[in-house]
């Protein structure tokens, strides 16, 4: 099967041309390879979310396809996958995009997002809003072509009947109007010269949109490259709504076009999903990228969620999802998921590990009740896993568990000892003391010292720029960075990567910051907070990115594994889940200082808590609120200190369920804080002083000709040239040596 290079989609005809600041001169170039980062767009309930790249090229889930969108308005047709000045904003981080090209005079929008569909559980419609902001007509065309987002695709049947796309049997485009032309062919390269006759599409008349009504077109592919084009005209400063189904649909039930007129529009469906982000719990973090990202975090794991499983993901990353999803107030999309992770990993460490984890961030948001009503959601999976643990212990010895990862099963098996009490289990709490107990014959374990790779030349990437010797700060920022380093206050940032000096792994990397958390180190803070800006700068969630420039090249573009991570560590920075106390704020670096953060009704093992920290100067100053739950484990808590922050005062504990105390100034903070003002007002006069105003933040997605975040662009604006990101040194390798 020959690819159809006359309709690839863009990343294929940058990695392929020789004047492309991406080209690739191997057979690598066949397959994405540097622009792999897209998002997920589904609703709330739907079964299953459909990927958009940041061009608004759309891939259903498990589709061979893509629908491209084209537009016409000068006599010539292209391509929003390869025509230059493309560029997408999020709202917010919500599953909605917005995307925008100038054509002529005119601004041509187009809008994605989700709205369920009348149909059974699970049934949803990504809509597809398109507008013309301008005085002038335009050609519109939505093509289906064999391609996907990541490789060459398949499409061996396709058909419009009424104006209903089909391909491969599966229901593909719904629009609110018919189209006024419709092209099906057999060769996907060939719509270029079918579309290329169509002249001034904008004219076609009413006589040719009954035409399609009354006509089905059919085109079949032993080749798998067959592919069709709908094709509207589009007014000046009109509108159009298409509806692609996802999820199940009721068998013979024909999709009724008249559905999308009653739909809310795009805008309306993101202040639905700000209105269900912005439910209890909340976090608020010192670093607001952070806290920002980490919503979008959420946002995009509900959205991946079907209520049994995240598209896209693996075992492990489905249970840390799983848990932070619960965490996060939504046990009852996490509940099936527990379930598929304990059927689908092995009885090895890590297979266990991640039931454990599953379990155990569920378990904490769930009452005794609960837990015996419905014990397959939770109970029969934790009991088996520490089962299995105990009987491996006792055969193998306590060496057969990855000394790397005792430190962590410790942490596990006492929350849910805990837990188990709380709920009156006294056989899983029994098995739990017992691994316990076996772990101990093992001495406890140093937290594993990073492998630091050789820096890497920052002639050569960018990513030496953030914690070079030179000054600069993650965000890229001299200022106060300078300041802030001459005090020997900063922390380093931590990138994990696949080999010395290749591609940043960014779900190995802040999984290493989250074992820094949970030792206290603040470096897995500030490490977090880096990748937070990264993503917040890509606007796309990949499992890997190019050490020099901005661009996703891992194999998964909407990796469940980053945002998973990155969620787990903004709750674990706020109140880690331990079985001994209630800590607050566990890692916090020096470049948080002076800086608000604050939680409100967070699960934790035993109940629930709020807390806030605000600073008096250089001195923080906690105020809380505990919310026991007898049901959750309250009752049968360990005796000692209810509540700490090491890392803001070591002597600091409370046992009173709320409260306020004013501790101690951490050392160096008020000489830091006052350098760091003193920077910030030079910074300030400079800026004044050049007419510049006031610096541009660091973690814009955009500059100021408009960009689309991550693309790399040249100093006269065109796409490509050698764009740095400002991510830093050292590094360390992934603990398997990949």
């Amino acid at each position: 099967m020959s690819p159809q290079t006359r309709v690839a989609p863009g990343w294929w005809v940058r990695q392929h041309d020789p004047e492309s600041s991406l080209y690739l001169p191997t057979p690598l170039a066949a397959r994405n390879r540097l622009e792999v980062g897209w998002s997920l767009v589904s609703t709330l309930d739907g079964a299953g979310a459909a990927a958009l790249d940041r061009r608004g090229v759309l891939q259903l889930p498990d589709a061979s396809w893509v629908l491209d969108w084209w537009f016409n308005h000068d006599g010539t047709w292209k391509r929003a996958s390869s025509v230059g000045g493309v560029r997408q904003r999020r709202t917010d981080g919500l599953p909605v995009a917005d995307t925008r090209v100038r054509v002529g005079p005119n601004e041509l929008i187009v809008r994605h997002g989700a709205a369920p569909r009348t149909g059974p559980p699970g049934a949803a419609w990504v809509t597809i809003e398109i507008e013309v902001d301008g005085p002038d007509p335009i050609g519109l065309a939505i093509v289906a072509t064999p391609w996907t987002l990541r490789d060459q695709g398949r499409i061996d049947h396709v058909q419009v009947e009424n104006g209903l796309l089909t391909v491969d049997g599966r229901p593909a485009l719904v629009a609110e109007r018919l189209p006024r032309a419709v092209h099906v062919v057999e060769v996907a390269d060939e719509l270029v010269d079918e579309l290329a006759v169509i002249d001034q599409p904008a004219s076609a008349g009413e006589g040719s949109a009954r035409e399609v009504a009354a006509s089905t077109l059919v085109a079949q592919s032993p080749d798998g490259v067959a592919g069709a084009a709908l094709i509207w005209p589009m007014a000046h400063r009109s509108t159009l709504r298409l509806g692609v189904p996802i999820g199940p649909s009721e068998p013979g039930v024909e999709l009724d076009p008249d559905e999308l007129t009653g739909l809310g529009d795009v805008d309306a469906v993101a202040k639905g999903w700000a209105l269900h982000l912005a439910a209890e719990p909340t976090i608020e973090l010192p670093d607001a990228t952070l806290t920002a990202v980490a919503r979008a975090a959420l946002a995009q794991l509900l959205a991946a969620s079907d209520g049994a499983w995240f598209t896209g993901a693996d075992a492990h990353s489905a249970a840390i999802a799983a848990g932070a999803v619960a965490r996060a107030g939504h046990g009852t999309l996490a509940r099936g998921v527990v379930g598929e992770v304990a059927r689908l990993t092995d009885d090895d460490p890590a297979g266990l590990t991640a039931v454990l984890e599953a379990c155990v961030g569920l378990g904490i948001t769930m009452s005794a009740d609960e837990v015996a009503d419905a014990p397959e959601d939770l109970l029969v999976h934790l009991a088996r896993a520490l089962h299995v643990c105990r009987r491996r212990l006792r055969r193998c010895g306590v060496g057969w568990w990855p000394a790397a990862g005792r430190d962590e099963l410790r942490r596990l098996v006492a929350v849910a000892t805990v837990l188990a009490d709380g709920w009156d289990q006294d056989g899983v709490a029994d098995n739990a003391r017992a691994v316990a107990e076996l772990l101990v014959e093992g001495a406890k374990t140093e937290p594993v010292a990073p492998v630091i790779a050789e820096a890497v030349d920052p002639e050569r990437s960018s990513v030496g720029a953030a914690r070079a010797d030179d000054g600069a700060t993650v965000d890229g920022v001299s200022d106060p960075g300078d300041q802030e380093l001459q005090s020997g206050l900063t922390t380093e940032v931590r990138w994990v990567r696949r080999t010395p000096g290749a591609d940043l792994d960014l779900p190995a990397t802040l999984a290493a910051a989250r074992a820094d958390i949970a030792c206290g180190d603040p470096a897995g803070a500030v490490t977090v907070a880096a990748v937070a800006s990264l993503l917040n700068r890509l606007e796309c969630w990949p499992d890997a990115v190019h050490p020099i420039r901005p661009l996703g090249v891992g194999e998964d573009g909407a990796s469940v594994a980053t945002m998973a991570h990155l969620l787990a560590a903004t709750f674990e920075l706020s109140a880690p889940i331990q079985a001994d106390g209630l800590v607050v704020f566990p890692a916090f670096p020096p470049e948080w200082w002076g800086k608000p953060a604050q939680f409100s009704a967070m699960a934790v093992l035993g109940g629930s808590a709020s807390c806030a920290l605000r600073w008096h100067g250089a001195r923080p100053a906690l105020i809380w609120e505990l919310r026991p739950d007898a049901g959750r484990g309250a009752s049968k808590r360990s005796e000692g200190r209810r509540l700490s922050a090491p890392a803001l005062d070591p002597a600091f504990a409370a046992e009173d369920l709320d409260g306020e105390a004013l501790l101690a100034m951490p050392p160096g903070a008020a000489e830091f804080l006052t350098a760091r003002a003193e920077a910030a007002q030079a910074a300030e006069a400079a800026a004044e002083t050049s007419g510049t105003g006031t610096p541009q933040e660091a973690g814009s997605s955009t500059d100021d000709r408009g960009a689309s975040a991550g693309e790399p662009q040249t100093g006269d604006g065109r796409a490509g040239g050698g764009v740095t990101m400002n991510v830093g040194i050292p590094t360390r390798r992934r603990s398997d040596g990949a």
